[in-house]
């Protein structure tokens, strides 16, 4: 099979693209942009490398042989890409991944539409062209949980348009998003939705990456740099292993009944706010931030509420989910909440991969 991932080099897509070497002989073809150093196609290379620098008997190099890298961007048309290529791209591919997102909560609508919307918009000009030479089997597209937006009760797999608001532009532009894959899914293309909630490392190893939507909030906590945190004593988070979403995502993307259909990647059991950051200060050996109830919420310092801001409606909002879909499919959906252990591993991980300079 040929594969084609967008945001290959993000923690989803990355991840991912390593699962399915290991585990297929699918060969990829990948979008990256150049950097101002590296072409795209060294990008993927030097990242495989050090994801791999303390296995040394996996071979990088045979796997860069099943790997074909075009240097574009996701956000023009064709990619960027001629005709000609972006013609003979679609004829190559069976299956596409479409992981690549801005995860930002605090950009313009109209930024966030560019990169969420616009991107999946050319994203679909390739499954369009795909299915059109024959050749599309599958299209995968990463959600999220978070298109509940506002929603109060428990958010299944089955809902979207449920009249709900919105606490940020990635929110609202990954529902708009899912809303026009849902439109071509009613036309028959072969479509598969997946929804993370808020992901975290992975479990086993503690790997997590910059880019992790919740990475800073930890490394500060972590170095005593957060001296204040709103929320209430059953404030909680629902947090998704790393490893959990990959797995569940490749193992379902595996199943042909799985077409059609809507899959929350989430966890049975939230994570209590209070004892996450708690977590987190002990893992660094700092004091403990102090805790400010939703209620005395102005008693919290200016630098604290703007720092906060962005998560504030998660820490208050305490957000459920059904995963009946990716339990039926895996058997696996998690029932704990994350570990403290998960957390020093994560912390270990990310000291010795110098992710806290």
């Amino acid at each position: 099979m040929n594969v084609f991932i967008s945001g290959s080099t993000g923690s989803i897509g990355f991840v991912l693209l390593r699962m399915m070497l290991e585990k297929t002989n699918h060969n990829f073809y990948l979008l990256v942009r150049d950097g101002a150093e590296l072409t795209g196609e060294q990008r993927i290379q030097n990242m495989l490398k050090a994801a791999y620098a303390e296995q040394p008997a996996v071979n990088v190099d045979a796997f860069m042989n099943r790997i074909k890298v075009y240097s574009g961007n996701l956000l023009q048309k064709n990619f960027g890409l001629s005709e000609e290529e972006f013609d003979a791209l679609a004829g190559q591919l069976d299956i596409i991944y479409h992981s690549a997102a801005s995860l930002s909560f605090t950009q313009t609508l109209e930024d966030a539409r560019n990169i969420n919307v616009g991107g999946t918009k050319n994203v679909l000009a390739l499954v369009e062209k795909c299915q059109a030479k024959g050749k599309l089997k599958r299209f995968h597209h990463v959600s999220t949980a978070y298109v509940s937006g506002t929603h109060c009760d428990t958010f299944t797999e089955n809902m979207l348009v449920e009249g709900q608001g919105f606490n940020n532009t990635y929110e609202q532009t990954k529902y708009e998003s899912e809303i026009i894959v849902r439109e071509y899914l009613a036309k028959g293309y072969p479509i598969t939705i997946y929804r993370p909630s808020i992901v975290i490392c992975d479990s086993k190893t503690g790997e997590i990456t910059k880019s992790n939507i919740i990475f800073d909030f930890m490394k500060r906590v972590s170095q005593g740099k957060i001296k204040q945190v709103v929320c209430d004593d059953d404030s909680s988070l629902n947090l998704i292993q790393m490893d959990f979403v990959v797995e569940c995502l490749f193992e379902i993307s595996e199943q042909p009944d799985s077409i059609g259909k809507t899959y929350n990647l989430t966890n049975n059991e939230n994570t209590n706010i209070k004892e996450f950051v708690s977590w987190w200060a002990k893992c660094g050996n700092v004091p403990l931030p102090e805790f400010i109830s939703f209620q005395e919420k102005e008693k919290a310092s200016a630098s604290t509420i703007l720092r906060l801001t962005p998560f504030l409606p998660y820490m208050k909002g305490s957000h459920t989910f059904d995963n009946t879909n990716a339990l039926a499919a895996t058997k696996k959906a998690p029932t704990k909440a994350t570990t403290f252990e998960e957390m020093q591993r994560c912390i270990e991980f990310s000291k010795k991969h110098g992710l806290f300079k």
